[in-house]
Order: structure tokens, then C-alpha cells, then sequence
């Protein structure tokens, strides 16, 4: 048996387009992602811009926020905190890696479970066949879980 993840992602991504559309055409907002960065790694910036792009092509908004690679735990908590609260966003992700100060268990318990689109948790309402993932399967299953997460106001 032959999988084209390729083909099976652009199918999703129709699908979800058009989900979306329905969405808004019943005069609701579209899915809005944050990917929480932390530090300069280089590398990372080509996995956020196909999330981004594969997000914009669906209708789904996603914005980077990064943070300094010298803040500290606590502070990034305290970011994790407003981002639970903030209504803006439907979900959120790390892109990882993280900077080796930072206890990542400890930051990613501190997702809100109906926010943690990623499913890096096992407490998450979500599933992604490879949590932090940046392969088409992945980001159809993370886009999914965006457009669940905005339908029941996370």
C-alpha cells in the first residue's frame, strides 16, 4: 500500500479551505494560530514560514511570536498564561528547540488543554500523528485541530 502524504495533505487542505469559508460566510471569525518561538535558531525559520503558509492557504490566520533566547521560565509561563486568556487565538505551538534553560515539560503542562493544538501533552484535546511535527500530516493535523479548537471557543 502507497501513501502520498502530499496528495492526502492537499485533499485536507481543500477540505479545511472549505470549512473555513463556511465558517465565515455564517459571519465567524477565521481559526487564528500563534507559533511561539524562543531564541535565534536560524534552522527554525523555514519550519515557521510552511506553517504560516500552509495556515494562510486554508484561511487560517498564524502569527510568530518570538522571544528572546535569555528570558526566563517564569516569564515565558507568564506568556503561556496570556495566551490561555487571550480570545484572539484558537490554539498555539512551540517550535522547538527551546533554549536549554528551559524545562520544556514544564512550559508545555502550562498550556491551556483546549489551546495546545500541537498535542504536545497527553492531557491535549487534540491529536497530531507527530507532536511538533513540521511534515504535511502533521500540519494538516495541527490546521485541524485550529479550525476544532475555533469552532468550540477554546
Amino acid at each position: 500500500m502507497y501513501i502520498n502524504g502530499e496528495k492526502d495533505a492537499a485533499e485536507k487542505s481543500a477540505e479545511l479551505r472549505n470549512e473555513i469559508a463556511i465558517l465565515k460566510e455564517k459571519g465567524m471569525r477565521a481559526p487564528h494560530l500563534a507559533i511561539v518561538t524562543v531564541g535565534n535558531y536560524p534552522l527554525l525559520d523555514g519550519f515557521v514560514a510552511r506553517k504560516i503558509k500552509a495556515c494562510e492557504e486554508v484561511g487560517i490566520e498564524a502569527e510568530q511570536i518570538s522571544y528572546s533566547e535569555y528570558i526566563t521560565e517564569q516569564t515565558l509561563q507568564t506568556e503561556i498564561q496570556r495566551l490561555n486568556n487571550d480570545s484572539r487565538f484558537d490554539g498555539f505551538i512551540f517550535q522547538f528547540p527551546l533554549p536549554h534553560h528551559l524545562n520544556k515539560q514544564h512550559l508545555l503542562s502550562a498550556i491551556d488543554y483546549r489551546k495546545d493544538v500541537g498535542a504536545e501533552e497527553p492531557k491535549a484535546e487534540f491529536f497530531t500523528p507527530v507532536p511538533g511535527g513540521d511534515g504535511p500530516s502533521s500540519i494538516i493535523s495541527m490546521m485541524q485541530n485550529m479550525l476544532q479548537a475555533c469552532k468550540f471557543g477554546a
